[in-house]
């Protein structure tokens, strides 16, 4: 046990690299991919930011400033607030980052909508779960 509630495998660590990729393209380009419209996707909001990278520089252990502001910025872009979006998919492979990423949203981690649609390892479809993934 690492610290409650997640055993070691279910804490985030150095070096896992979080890194995620979107290809993006022009409406006349995906016609031409042969991309179905109702797989569609339009950004309306973004932002970038950075935690402290050492950890005894972070003023605690179980938030994320980088994540409260860019989850702010993302949807004064898009004009919406968080009661206007209907479902969420917050992926980490550790629990604890979703359940981090959902409280600086200000979703908590009784929302309603849960935290995923597509059930990412670990995450179920409706709850942050702390069984691993298959293979660990």
């Amino acid at each position: 046990m690492v610290s409650y509630p997640y055993p070691k495998y279910l804490n985030a660590i150095m070096q896992v690299d979080q890194s995620a990729g979107v290809l993006i393209a022009s409406v006349r380009r995906a016609r031409e991919l042969g991309v179905p419209e109702d797989r569609w996707v339009y950004l309306h909001g973004c932002a970038d930011a950075h935690d402290l990278w050492f950890p005894l520089q972070r003023q605690n252990f179980h938030s994320s400033p980088a994540m409260r502001l860019t989850g702010r910025r993302a949807l004064e872009m898009a004009q919406i607030a968080l009661a206007d979006i209907a479902a969420f998919d917050l992926y980490s492979c550790f629990p604890s980052a979703v359940e981090i990423g959902a409280e600086e949203l200000g979703a908590g981690a009784d929302d309603p909508r849960g935290f995923t649609v597509t059930a990412g390892c670990p995450i179920s479809a409706d709850r942050v779960t702390t069984t691993p993934c298959t293979g660990w």
